[in-house]
């Protein structure tokens, strides 16, 4: 059985899916999402199809753990998994779109 995974425990780079079906899509988490008050509200998630990589504003509630299955699929149909290189890639672009958006 999956563990599901509490939103205090989640954190940069962890392997999550969205679904306990055996082909679920393993996705990387690259932000999280906080109140003021600290609680989660939101993660965004990348994850690879083939070259492209995908990304996705998601509730931080009812995320489970991979098994290996789901792992070996995700890798055996994209390709490979994110990594810590693609999730800083990705924060870079984010903070260098939010300074372009204030200097215009």
């Amino acid at each position: 059985m999956q563990r599901f995974i509490p939103s205090a425990k989640l954190y940069v780079g962890q392997l999550v899916v969205v679904s306990t079906h055996a082909e679920a899509q393993v996705r990387t988490i690259a932000q999280i999402h906080k109140r003021k008050t600290g609680t989660v509200y939101a993660v965004t998630f990348l994850w690879k199809e083939g070259d492209r990589v995908c990304g996705e504003f998601y509730q931080p509630w009812g995320l489970y753990k991979p098994t290996l299955d789901q792992i070996e699929y995700s890798i055996t149909a994209n390709g490979a998994l994110i990594n810590k290189n693609d999730v800083c890639k990705y924060v870079i672009k984010q903070i260098e779109s939010a300074r372009t958006t204030e200097e215009a």
